[in-house]
């Protein structure tokens, strides 16, 4: 994982997953799950999440779907159990005016990199050009 296809350098500061906050994201390297963002779109689909910004709730939701959807393969195991960490050891003021956004990079090899991070909703002033 040191280099990504347009070879830029990825540097990556180790954290424990419940650890995740704003400005300070967390990531899984996963390897053969090529079918995740298919998988992610259709779970956010049927949880009827037009956003991708995720609350806590909507996280819970959105990974009961995920390992519904993925009952008979079994091969995001390593991806559910990281939202399970976040969902069950993540402090609850961490979710506060922040929602989860998650992410995938596609890396050499069959590898698929899971972005996660707590993005800011409040206090945010959207820009608007006339």
């Amino acid at each position: 994982m040191l280099a990504w296809t347009s070879k830029r350098i990825l540097r990556c500061t180790a954290r424990l997953l419940y650890n995740i906050n704003v400005g300070k994201p967390e990531g899984r390297c996963l390897n053969d799950v090529l079918e995740i963002r298919t998988l992610h779109q259709t779970a956010l689909y049927k949880c009827s999440l037009t956003d991708k910004h995720l609350t806590k709730s909507d996280l819970v939701r959105y990974r009961a779907m995920m390992e519904k959807l993925d009952k008979t393969s079994g091969y995001l195991k390593e991806y559910l159990h990281a939202l399970d960490m976040i969902i069950h050891h993540t402090q609850e003021t961490r979710f506060q005016d922040n929602r989860l956004d998650i992410t995938f990079l596609d890396l050499p090899n069959r590898f698929t990199l899971v972005h996660m991070s707590l993005v800011q909703t409040t206090g945010v002033q959207e820009v608007t050009q006339q």
